[in-house]
């Protein structure tokens, strides 16, 4: 499933009345030294929309009573138990509230585990907060609304995959999450091909989304408790990282869609941020796989899956990019058995495997062929095979 980009302008003009049960905003906080700077995010969330705030620290608990007094908003403070993080605010806190309104956003506060990261996770508190409540006034929460209300199949919103230095590309999407993630899918009854590639991520990664709640209903009507949840510290394979990674197939699995979410000033930030990226890796891709596009990336990954689906293939192509095939299938455990070359007419000692000419090549059923040259020259390769009775080839139109 894979999600749709909005960006939002949270203009002035576009307030409009939030009605009773119609929206909720949910808030779950840890951290002492870090409130000032939540607490000017919840300015831009409308005076009549409610707001429920979840701690497990009474000094936070009061200082929250303390900012808002005498102010005109609904806020209400719920203490929890000091286990499962935010997980629990949301699951076991926050459960039954939840399913009493129709659209429901959910945020908590972030905190770098070292120095080093501070910078990044700012950047991810900005992506966080500032893309599902605005940067400024309350015409962004207005905007989020219009959303789910303009579009029926929408289900989530979520913020952008976190940026920075420290952050990973994959969104921490390993064995053991993808495992747990399949395991709350079961329990919880979502049906949904739950894979780890990045194309296919629909996640609320640092659990912190808006929903339409008949899109997450699944899991919130189930009896939580503390106890489903492990305490500190939280054990690479707990149910947590499953839960955060379960919204987008919880909307899939009840006929909803999810899209990201960002700010105009956010999404300046995040335009460059890939930009640099893109400016940064693809000379590296290049000079290991030669490939210096978004297309020869899909090729290589593309012939991946092609070379494991046979136990035996050749690389037809013994140039740059053939060895760029090469290394990149090899990286992954696949070995070609020989490269196929339309003519040996050069020196072909350094290429790490034997390479035989086309005419000596003798074809068995089930094997199969990767053409790696170049897009002009593959339909020659493809006709070639093609008159030697082997249909069984991959290349890249």
């Amino acid at each position: 499933m894979q999600q749709q980009i909005k960006v939002l302008s949270g203009q002035a003009g576009l307030e409009r009345e939030i009605y009773d049960k119609q929206a909720a905003v949910f808030i779950h906080l840890h951290y002492r030294d870090t409130l000032n700077k939540y607490f000017a995010y919840m300015e831009h969330i409308p005076e009549s929309v409610p707001v429920y705030i979840s701690s497990s620290d009474k000094w936070v608990e009061d200082e929250v009573k303390k900012f808002f007094a005498g102010q005109k908003r609904k806020i209400t403070v719920i203490h929890k138990e000091n286990r499962g993080r935010d997980i629990t605010a949301l699951l076991v806190a926050f459960r039954e509230i939840m399913l009493q309104y129709e659209f429901v956003c959910f945020v908590h506060d972030k905190k770098e585990k070292n120095e080093r990261d501070k910078k990044d996770i700012m950047l991810w508190v900005d992506n966080l907060w500032g893309n599902l409540l605005g940067k400024e006034g309350t015409g962004y929460f207005s905007e989020v609304l219009a959303l789910f209300e303009e579009n029926k199949s929408l289900g989530l919103l979520v913020p952008p995959e976190p940026i920075g230095d420290a952050f990973k590309s994959n969104n921490a999407w390993s064995e053991a999450n993808v495992s747990q993630t399949r395991k709350l899918a079961e329990e919880i009854d979502i049906h949904a091909d739950i894979e780890p590639e990045i194309e296919r991520q629909p996640i609320a990664l640092g659990t912190c989304f808006w929903a339409r709640i008949d899109a997450i209903r699944k899991i919130l009507v189930k009896n939580w408790r503390y106890e489903d949840f492990d305490d500190e510290p939280l054990p690479e394979s707990g149910k947590s990282y499953g839960v955060e990674r379960i919204f987008g197939y919880l909307a899939e699995d009840a006929g909803y869609c999810a899209y990201t979410v960002m700010n105009r000033e956010y999404a300046a930030i995040y335009i460059s941020f890939l930009t640099e990226c893109r400016r940064k890796t693809f000379p590296i891709i290049e000079n290991r796989y030669a490939v210096s596009n978004l297309y020869g990336v899909n090729y290589l990954r593309e012939s991946a899956e092609y070379a494991a689906k046979h136990k035996i293939f050749y690389i037809y192509g013994a140039g740059k990019l053939g060895m760029g095939v090469y290394r990149y299938l090899t990286d992954r455990g696949y070995s070609p058995k020989n490269f196929l070359v339309t003519q040996i007419n050069q020196d072909y000692s350094q290429v790490p495997v034997p390479v035989i000419d086309i005419e000596h090549f003798i074809y068995e059923e089930g094997t199969g062929v990767i053409i790696a040259v170049s897009i002009q020259t593959s339909p020659v390769i493809v006709d070639i095979l093609e008159k030697r009775g082997i249909k069984d080839y991959f290349w890249k139109r």
